[in-house]
């Protein structure tokens, strides 16, 4: 090694040239399997807020045209949640 650098995250020493910018916190330099987990970490959150929006919308959706129905005279269960 030679510049052995302690992980800000893990503690382990890693080759400062091997190391990682922390996604989260790019001031800092991380080795490479925490700086690989932070981004699968970001991956994941933003495919949760996706399929959030995705259900809101959704839900959105279904009231805006059950309305419309009701306008055109037709008459729509509600389903029990």
């Amino acid at each position: 090694m030679e510049m052995p650098t302690p992980c800000e995250r893990c503690n382990d020493l890693f080759d400062l040239l091997d190391g990682r910018s922390s996604p989260r916190r790019p001031s800092i330099v991380i080795c490479e399997e925490c700086a690989d987990r932070e981004d699968e970490q970001i991956e994941e959150e933003e495919e949760i807020q996706e399929l959030k929006d995705e259900i809101e919308e959704a839900e959105y959706t279904i009231e805006r045209n059950k309305l419309r129905l009701k306008e055109l005279g037709i008459s729509v269960k509600d389903k029990v949640k």
